[in-house]
C-alpha cells in the first residue's frame, strides 16, 4: 500500500499553530509528489521556534489559514496511512487543528518512523532523532523544514524495505511485530 509522509513545523508551544506542513507521497514504493504550505497560524510566533525552523510571521503573512488550505490537506490525507517521526506529535497537531476549526477528519492509519528505526536500528545509530538518521542513511536533511523532515521519512522507510526485502509497509510493520494505529 502507498503512503503520505507528513511533518508540520509550529510558530509556538500550541499545537494549533502549525506554520507550514511538509507532504510526500509515495506510491510503489517511489517519491510521486511533494507539497510544501506555509501556514498563517493566526498565533504569535515564539523567538525559540523561529530559531529552530526560521520562519518569521512575515513568512506567513500573506499565507493561507489552516482552514483555508485544510480541504487540500483533507484530499492529500484521506483514505491514506500518514506516515510522521514522532507521529504523536504530528497527528496531535492534525488532531487538535480539527478540533479547533471543527474540520472533517480523514480517514486515515498512523505509521510512526522514529518507532521503525527503533526497530530498524537498535544499536546502530546513538540516538533516532530525524538528523541523526539522515546522517546514518546518507540522506539530505535540511532539519525542521517540515518538507526536508517528511522526505527522511520515506527513505527511512525504504531502506527498511529493502533490508527485509519487503514490497510495502504494511508488510514491513508486520515482520517487525509494529501495528499501525487507528485514525483520528
Amino acid at each position: 500500500m502507498d503512503y503520505v509522509a507528513i511533518d508540520f513545523e509550529t510558530a509556538n508551544a500550541n499545537l494549533t499553530s502549525p506554520c507550514s506542513i511538509g507532504i510526500v507521497r509515495v506510491y510503489k514504493n517511489e517519491i510521486y509528489d511533494e507539497w510544501y504550505f506555509l501556514i498563517n497560524p493566526n498565533e504569535p510566533f515564539s523567538d525559540f521556534k523561529i530559531m529552530i525552523h526560521h520562519i518569521t510571521p512575515d513568512d506567513v503573512k500573506d499565507a493561507l489559514t489552516v482552514e483555508k488550505i485544510w480541504p487540500q490537506i483533507f484530499e492529500l490525507l484521506n483514505n491514506q496511512i500518514v506516515v510522521c517521526h514522532n507521529a504523536d506529535f504530528d497527528i496531535s497537531i492534525l488532531r487538535a487543528c480539527i478540533n479547533k476549526y471543527n474540520l472533517p477528519k480523514p480517514n486515515i492509519k498512523i505509521a510512526c518512523t522514529l518507532r521503525l528505526a527503533r526497530k530498524l536500528w537498535k544499536e546502530e545509530v546513538y540516538n533516532h532523532r530525524l538528523n541523526t538518521l539522515a546522517g546514518y542513511l546518507g540522506v539530505e536533511l535540511d532539519h525542521h523544514n517540515a518538507l526536508s523532515d517528511a522526505r527522511v521519512c520515506y527513505y527511512i522507510i525504504n531502506r527498511g524495505l529493502r533490508m527485509y526485502q519487503e514490497n510495502d509497509l504494511e508488510s514491513l510493520y508486520a515482520k517487525l511485530g509494529l501495528k499501525l494505529k487507528g485514525g483520528l
